[in-house]
């Protein structure tokens, strides 16, 4: 109401309605699969002298500057010039609700997770940092700033909420180690990135490794690298990647804007995954050195279950996410709005949600289960922990649990031509097909190298 007059005050009323904002979101996020957009942010990036209508209406307004259609304002005596003249508004109402319905579709896009991606593959030399490390002395004082800084601060972002980061660059790999030392000075860490390789190998055989490492397929995977020749190399052997390379100015935007790249909320889980894959990849390695078994005995793998019967648990939006993102190791493919999953509770439905810790790290939620009454519908296991017989322990607990009230358990197993890791799943538990349907009158044997924990509230 005034240029001096305090901001950060009740008695102003855009902090009134900033604070009114606050609330509405407070509330709001008591109820699941429930967001707030804010069309301010809209107006904001828009600019608001061309299109918000306070300056002319009352403070409770519609935001787009209209012409007034009043018949006794054409009476007055001078006839004042068209506000949308005043105010050169060229159009910017409607461009005003252009943007907002994609804002709409962007956030509707990361809520369905229509096309994540779960990782981003760096190049280090012109995408990294500025110039090339191999073609002569550097500057003693490296200039990160604009770009450069705007791009690592868009990946911790990213890392932020969930996502993984590796670097894949041609370069020698002690001297490429110590220029990012040098370069980023700790802000930005080797540690950061969950795999690293830095080799003269060609960059899409470095990229496999590195898929194979995650396991992530390609589609939900995106390489950064300024140098169109190594795109195409990496695009010509793996088509299904994504990629960016022109117009380097436009990383940070794409990064942190893009729906691929943004999630609804964040789970421990996620706040973990770069920790957790880390352990991954150093288990692969250390399994490399013994035999299947003897490593397998080494990570003291502990399993323990929860049951979650509502959308209201505290591990609900977890398990969803993890229902409606894993492709290699879900029986059916299937993915469940939320309407549905309420639907199936208030069926006898459950999701049995898999924990896992080992003597490395602590896992949090990697699989689950859902059940309906004596029928298994679903299992889905996170990547990160393939080949720990999770998926064995959990159904030898579950199937004897179903076992203890009905005769059979049953299940279902549908190809999605993304899914064959876990194609004979149901067999190796025991099921026999009987019809369209799995069959089981017999708990599986637990793997003697994980131990369950007991402790189920069924």
């Amino acid at each position: 109401m005034g240029s001096l007059f305090p901001r950060f005050d009740l008695s102003n009323p855009q902090y009134f309605v900033t604070r009114l904002n606050a609330e509405m979101e407070r509330i709001i996020r008591a109820y699941p699969n429930t967001f707030l957009l804010d069309v301010n942010d809209v107006l904001n990036s828009m600019g608001r002298f061309r299109i918000q209508d306070d300056y002319a209406r009352e403070l409770s307004h519609a935001s787009n500057i209209f012409d007034t259609t009043f018949e006794d304002d054409g009476r007055r005596i001078l006839n004042s010039t068209p506000v949308s003249h005043i105010y050169d508004v060229d159009g910017q109402p409607d461009v005003y609700g252009h943007c907002v319905f994609n804002v709409i579709r962007n956030n509707l896009a990361i809520i369905n997770a229509a096309a994540p991606i779960k990782l981003i593959i760096m190049d280090l030399d012109d995408t990294m940092w500025r110039g090339v490390l191999a073609d002569g002395d550097r500057t003693p004082y490296e200039r990160t700033d604009y770009w450069p800084m705007g791009l690592a601060e868009a990946l911790l972002v990213y890392k932020a909420r969930g996502g993984l980061l590796a670097i894949c660059s041609k370069n020698d790999p002690e001297l490429a180690r110590a220029e990012f030392d040098r370069v980023w000075r700790g802000r930005l860490k080797l540690e950061d990135f969950v795999s690293v390789k830095i080799n003269f190998q060609p960059k899409s055989e470095n990229i496999l490794e590195i898929l194979d490492e995650v396991n992530l397929l390609p589609a939900n995977v995106l390489f950064v690298d300024d140098n169109p020749r190594e795109i195409d190399e990496v695009r010509c052997v793996i088509p299904e990647l994504r990629f960016l390379s022109e117009e380097h100015m436009d990383w940070r935007r794409a990064i942190l804007l893009s729906p691929s790249t943004q999630v609804p909320r964040i789970s421990t889980e996620s706040r973990q995954r770069t920790q957790t894959l880390r352990a991954k990849i150093s288990r692969d390695q250390t399994r490399q050195k013994m035999s299947r078994e003897e490593w397998l005995r080494s990570l003291h793998i502990q399993q323990r279950y929860t049951v979650v019967r509502s959308d209201n648990d505290r591990n609900f939006a977890r398990a969803f996410e993890l229902l409606n993102k894993t492709n290699q190791f879900n029986t059916t493919g299937q993915r469940w709005s939320l309407d549905a999953i309420k639907k199936l509770f208030a069926q006898e439905g459950y999701i049995f949600c898999v924990f896992l810790r080992d003597r490395q790290t602590d896992n949090g939620l990697i699989g689950l289960h859902l059940v309906q009454k004596n029928r298994i519908i679903q299992s889905i296991l996170s990547c990160r922990v393939f080949g720990l017989c999770s998926e064995y322990a959990s159904m030898q607990v579950l199937a004897q649990h179903i076992l203890e009230k009905y005769p059979t358990v049953t299940g279902g197993f549908t190809a999605t031509g993304r899914n064959f890791y876990c194609e004979n799943y149901l067999e190796k538990c025991g099921f026999t097909r009987e019809g369209d349907d799995f069959v089981t009158r017999i708990a599986p044997a637990c793997p003697p190298e994980v131990t369950n924990e007991d402790k189920i509230a069924w």
